[in-house]
C-alpha cells in the first residue's frame, strides 16, 4: 500500500488520531501490515495516551504500560509491529501476547476469543484494565472499547459504565470522536 493511499485513507479518520500515526513513525507503513490494522494500531496508541489509569495501576513512576494481546490476528501483529517501545507519558509501551489480564493495563482480546467474552472479562469488571476488541458482541459483554469499520472508516465505540467502574478516565477529547452506536 503506497504513501498515497495511505494519506487518502487517514483523511478520513479524526485529526486527533490521526496526529498519533505521524508520532507512531514512518515505521507504520509497512507492507505487511494491512491499512486497516495500522490505523487501528494508532487508535489503540491514542487510548493509552487518553485514558488516565489510577495511582496504583502501575508499581512505579517509571514502570511500562503494558498491552496484553489475548489472542493472534492482525491487530496483535499491527501492534507488536508499531507500538513496542514506543512511549505515552514518559512511560515505554510493551507489547506482548499473554494468557490472562495480569499485568496488562491494556487487554487487547482477538476476535477468536469471541466465545469466551463473558468469562474473560467478568474478573476485570472492577480491575484498572482498559480492554478493547474488534468482537462485534464485545461492548454488550462488558468490554470497554470496540474498534470497527465504518463505511470503510476505523470507529471506535465506548461502554462508558465499564470504564468507570474499573476506576479509568477516559479524556473529553477521545469521548468526542467515539462512535455513538455500540455495534457502529
Amino acid at each position: 500500500m503506497g504513501l498515497l493511499t495511505l494519506r487518502r485513507a487517514l483523511r478520513s479518520a479524526p485529526l486527533i488520531f490521526l496526529l498519533s500515526v505521524i508520532a507512531v513513525g514512518a515505521s507504520a507503513v509497512d507492507e505487511e501490515i494491512p491499512l486497516e490494522y495500522q490505523v487501528k494500531a494508532a487508535f489503540v496508541f491514542n487510548f493509552a495516551r487518553f485514558v488516565t489509569w489510577p495511582a496504583g495501576a502501575f508499581a512505579s513512576a517509571d514502570s511500562p504500560l503494558v498491552i496484553g494481546l489475548l489472542g493472534h490476528g492482525p491487530l496483535a501483529s499491527a501492534l507488536q509491529k508499531t507500538l513496542d517501545g514506543k512511549t505515552v507519558e514518559g512511560r515505554p509501551l510493551s507489547v506482548k501476547q499473554v494468557e490472562s489480564a495480569e499485568g496488562a493495563h491494556i487487554l487487547v482480546i482477538s476476535p477468536a476469543r469471541e466465545d469466551r467474552l463473558p468469562d474473560l472479562l467478568k474478573p476485570l469488571v472492577d480491575r484498572p484494565v482498559l480492554t478493547v476488541s474488534e468482537t462485534k458482541s464485545f461492548l454488550k459483554c462488558g468490554g470497554m472499547i470496540r474498534l470497527g469499520l465504518v463505511e470503510d472508516k476505523v470507529r471506535f465505540s465506548i461502554n462508558a459504565a465499564a470504564v468507570e467502574k474499573a476506576g479509568l478516565t477516559v479524556s473529553s477529547q477521545m469521548l468526542q470522536y467515539a462512535s455513538p452506536d455500540p455495534q457502529l
